[in-house]
């Protein structure tokens, strides 16, 4: 996950702007269980992109694991208002 993340920040220098990097960068933060650098990527994706229910349900899953129960059940709430769908990978 290492090389991922180097990666990940590397096409984040070339186009800063493209959210998606930012949500692979909390996605690979997540998986490392670094709960705190994921949802900064991901506060910044829902002020720019409110209605990005894929943050929201990352952010639950990260609330869930650091037993923010309350915010778990909120973020899972918005994403599926938002028409998320989760799906086996």
């Amino acid at each position: 996950l290492n090389s991922a993340l180097e990666d990940i920040n590397k096409a984040i220098e070339i186009n800063p702007n493209n959210y998606n990097f930012y949500f692979e960068r909390a996605l690979i933060e997540y998986e490392n269980q670094n709960y705190d650098n994921a949802l900064v990527d991901l506060k910044n994706i829902l002020s720019q992109y409110p209605n990005n229910a894929k943050s929201y349900n990352l952010r639950a899953k990260i609330h869930e694991s650091t037993g923010n129960m309350l915010e778990a059940e909120s973020d899972f709430a918005i994403a599926n208002s938002l028409g998320y769908v989760e799906t086996e990978e």
